[in-house]
């Protein structure tokens, strides 16, 4: 395709704004009206969603079916664009940006994995016969069901994305380029931490999984995770956090011990860094929307 129809087919809806630095979308579609959306690409990523219908979309020339409850990953300057298959259905999308977030050492690592390598390799259909993606699939459909109310939704939508993207971190990065390149053995120290963050770890521990010095295992844990080993086990616990805060309504205090955090004070310290509020705040926000 010629350079400058390409740029015509860049999609002019402003997906980022200073006030919301993301954007939900709610389509309804059917075979009356194709497509059930039109041939484009955006420089953000992009979940989508169905909650109704079958849609077949179609990236790069390649097809993907999505049946009610299916949702797709679509790495950012794909070319897409859908079609219904149903007579007639619902979808929902969510397009962030990169920044959108920041705090979060999982996006710049594994984007910079999906802008190095082609980005078709990165494409997720995600279906609830997986149970790893019933877990992303579950966090998609309960951010949509507040897709309707775009008003102090940042928390909201950031928490969601945030552990969303935790999985897609631990599958993609640790379940596939791990295994292709030099170190697999950093899989099972990964795999050691998702098991059993909520224990005391030590350093030594770790280098023995990986049959490294510790300098060794530090500086290459962090050339591959994009974290030092202890700062990964903090961002997965502060994770782990966001999820019981929405999921149950255990206390704060044991949640912090569930999590694998000894001290509230420094549980909130480091709950708020990497969220930008505290538990509590957090979990009134949800309970909000």
């Amino acid at each position: 395709m010629a350079k400058e129809n390409s740029k015509q087919l860049l999609e002019k809806i402003p997906h980022i704004t200073n006030a919301n630095p993301y954007s939900l979308h709610r389509t309804v579609f059917s075979k009356d009206s194709l497509p059930a959306l039109y041939l484009h690409f955006h420089p953000e990523y992009e979940f989508l969603y169905l909650a109704e219908g079958a849609l077949e979309i179609i990236i790069h020339n390649t097809s993907y079916i999505l049946q009610e409850g299916d949702a797709i990953f679509i790495p950012p300057s794909l070319l897409h664009s859908a079609y219904a298959i149903s007579n007639q259905g619902l979808f929902y999308a969510v397009v962030f940006s990169e920044e959108f977030l920041t705090l979060s050492g999982e996006l710049s690592t594994l984007s910079s994995y999906i802008n190095e390598a082609n980005r078709m390799e990165y494409i997720l259909a995600l279906t609830p016969t997986t149970d790893w993606h019933s877990e992303i699939l579950w966090y998609l459909k309960k951010l949509f069901t507040y897709a309707h109310d775009f008003s102090s939704m940042d928390i909201y939508v950031k928490s969601h994305l945030l552990i969303i993207w935790q999985y897609l971190h631990k599958h993609l990065i640790t379940g596939n380029q791990l295994r292709k390149r030099e170190h697999p053995q950093l899989k099972e120290v990964l795999d050691f931490i998702h098991a059993h963050y909520q224990e005391d770890i030590s350093l030594d521990k770790l280098t023995d999984i990986a049959h490294m010095s510790k300098e060794h295992l530090c500086r290459t844990f962090k050339k591959h995770t994009g974290y030092t080993p202890f700062a990964y086990l903090k961002h997965y616990r502060i994770m782990q956090s966001c999820r019981l805060l929405q999921e149950t309504d255990k206390k704060i205090s044991e949640i912090c011990t569930l999590c694998g955090f000894n001290n509230i004070s420094y549980f909130n310290r480091e709950f708020l860094e990497t969220m930008n509020t505290t538990p509590s705040k957090y979990r009134k926000e949800l309970s909000d929307c």
